[in-house]
């Protein structure tokens, strides 16, 4: 650190540096950067294939459901017409 004056000229930290409380430093922040202790998990093609299989059928079942609401959409819009011509109908009767 070129042209860097420590602000007491006597403070240990720029002067000696103990490997020691480096070390105990390291030691304490290890578990924070250690990947020992991570979880994984890891899809086998066995469970990919179960998950292929489940997401086809949600994917289906979507496609009822979907298919369903057009119809009640349609029903609803036919009622709707229904409703607005009632008065004719009345007249009619």
């Amino acid at each position: 650190m070129e042209g860097h004056v420590p602000p007491v000229k006597t403070d240990p930290s720029y002067i000696h540096i103990a490997i020691e409380d480096v070390k105990e430093v390291y030691l304490a922040a290890l578990p924070d950067l250690s990947l020992e202790n991570v979880e994984a998990k890891v899809y086998t093609s066995e469970i990919r294939k179960e998950m292929e299989i489940k997401l086809n059928e949600l994917e289906n079942k979507n496609k009822e459901l979907e298919s369903k609401l057009d119809e009640y959409s349609s029903f609803e819009e036919r009622l709707r017409a229904l409703e607005e011509n009632r008065p004719k109908w009345d007249n009619i009767i």
